[in-house]
């Protein structure tokens, strides 16, 4: 991989496409919940990707998904508003519940 030039970064191109600078990342900055998901997840903020990981973690843990079809409890209907979802479903209702 060829190096990026600028003197503000020193890493190689393939880390800066994985997010090798944070700061300027969505997923690295801390949103606040709406109250749905703020009761759901247990904290009133967080990151996005720490509340899409707990998103699946929960979903994992309930053994609610099948492939690629997540079929929604009682809890996550409550949130998404569907009975079933698929993963960039999951992405959507995540988003919408972040206060930006």
């Amino acid at each position: 991989m060829s190096r990026v030039t600028s003197p503000a970064y020193t890493g190689s191109v393939r880390n800066l496409a994985r997010g090798a600078d944070k700061g300027s990342s969505a997923f690295y900055k801390t949103y606040e919940l709406k109250p749905e998901m703020a009761s759901f997840l247990g904290q009133s903020s967080m990151t996005s990707q720490a509340a899409l990981k707990a998103l699946y973690d929960y979903i994992n843990a309930n053994g609610l998904r099948a492939g690629k079809s997540i079929t929604c409890d009682s809890k996550l209907k409550a949130i998404s508003g569907k009975t079933e979802m698929t993963p960039p479903d999951v992405m959507k209702m995540m988003w919408q519940n972040l206060v930006r």
